[in-house]
């Protein structure tokens, strides 16, 4: 039977050749195999590793043998360094994937045998893995390691219900944190200080836009804060009004006391007769149309309100505001 004819290991008959076929065609099965093994594997120049799994060794330096690997590590007994192997270019495209499985606030902080490693947001020194459960991938291009970690971004705020700060996690209280220790949450952030979210709830940057926070807030960029719990109103922010009052005029006269004479009141400039005494007199009655507008004294309109502080906080519920750190 003549030779067959294929390119990759797919288009290969498991059944050639067949028996009774002449010895010397042996010789370009062989020179066929090599050659569908090259096409198939064109750039296999460094040994390929097929996908593994396993713990992995607290302290351990990883080697090319660990490509492809998945490597499960406890921290109950304490934190550790795992380095990365020190590779070649021809080792380009080797990676593995760490993952934290035990439940405790310790890490594994990954290191490269030199150099950086190039996170979410730049290069680091290191790469800590806190979070349990969430697979951080290490890939080498043949000069430079690259870090791709699963789960919410690092910097990434998150609302937990739950009783205590999950591995991976720090509470946002405004504390310093270490950023050697957390040198890629450092880099996200810009700073090693936490914001301060306790008794604050959150809001988007305005970007200046009219209307928002900005109208009456004051500083609106990221990490700005504002607002009251409580407040007393001042007089400019009560509405204008009036308070019912019976104060008025209704009418009065004034008493007044002149001179008499015997038989009725001494014409104007006539005659004689001496003044015999005085008699008291009243004006006609009239009002005033005066109003009244008084904050003191006895015409004072009865007070109202004790000027005591209002919450204008909305319905809310409280929970955990955490940052993802690692």
């Amino acid at each position: 039977m003549g030779l067959e004819v294929s390119s990759y290991i797919s288009g290969l008959t498991p059944s050639w050749p067949v028996s009774g076929d002449p010895k010397n065609q042996g010789d370009d099965h062989l020179r066929l195999l090599k050659s569908v093994l090259q096409s198939t594997f064109p750039n296999a120049n460094a040994p390929t590793y097929f996908p593994s799994s396993g713990g992995g060794a607290a302290g351990a330096t990883l080697t090319v043998a660990n490509q492809n690997a998945v490597l499960f590590y406890d921290t109950t007994g304490g934190s550790f360094n795992v380095t990365l192997p020190t590779l070649a270019g021809t080792n380009a495209g080797w990676s593995c994937e760490i993952m934290k499985y035990s439940v405790d606030a310790n890490a594994v902080t990954v290191l490269p045998a030199s150099g950086n490693i190039y996170s979410q947001f730049g290069p680091v020194a290191t790469i800590r893995i806190g979070a349990v459960m969430s697979l951080a991938k290490f890939m080498w291009s043949g000069t430079t390691w690259f870090c791709s970690k699963h789960g919410p971004l690092i910097g990434s705020t998150a609302n937990f219900d739950g009783p205590s700060v999950p591995p991976g996690y720090l509470t946002l209280d405004g504390t310093v944190f270490n950023g050697t220790t957390f040198a890629e949450l450092t880099l996200a952030l810009g700073t090693n200080t936490l914001r301060d979210k306790r008794g604050r709830v959150e809001a988007g940057v305005d970007n200046g836009v009219t209307g928002r926070l900005a109208n009456g807030f004051g500083a609106s960029g990221n990490g700005a804060v504002g607002g009251l719990d409580y407040h007393v109103l001042t007089t400019a922010e009560m509405p204008p009004h009036r308070h019912s009052a019976a104060i008025y005029d209704p009418g009065h006269s004034h008493q007044y006391t002149d001179a008499s004479v015997a038989g009725g009141q001494k014409p104007n400039g006539a005659g004689t007769a001496p003044f015999s005494g005085t008699q008291a007199s009243n004006t006609t009655p009239s009002i005033t149309s005066v109003r009244v507008n008084s904050d003191g004294g006895l015409d004072t309109t009865y007070a109202a309100g004790g000027g005591a502080l209002h919450t204008i906080v909305q319905p809310t519920i409280v929970t955990q505001k955490l940052i993802r750190a690692c």
